[in-house]
């Protein structure tokens, strides 16, 4: 039994990146939005360099949601 080490934030921060882009895929818009909302969150929590490993994900992701919404 071993315990596996806790996911650093930005590595939480892709995962839920991923899991929100599958969701778009798969015509689930209000809960990519609402995953969105909490991948800000924990995206504000990152420190710089983390930061910039992750914006432009999360900018895609956003871009994603908008032109869903205006379909």
């Amino acid at each position: 039994f071993k315990i596996l080490p806790r996911k650093s934030r930005l590595e939480q921060v892709q995962d839920m990146l991923i899991k929100a882009l599958d969701m778009l895929d798969n015509n689930q818009i209000q809960k990519s939005k609402q995953l969105y909302v909490k991948i800000k969150e924990k995206y504000n929590q990152l420190d710089i360099e983390d930061k910039k490993d992750v914006y432009d994900d999360i900018l895609l992701l956003y871009t994603e949601i908008v032109s869903v919404k205006r379909d």
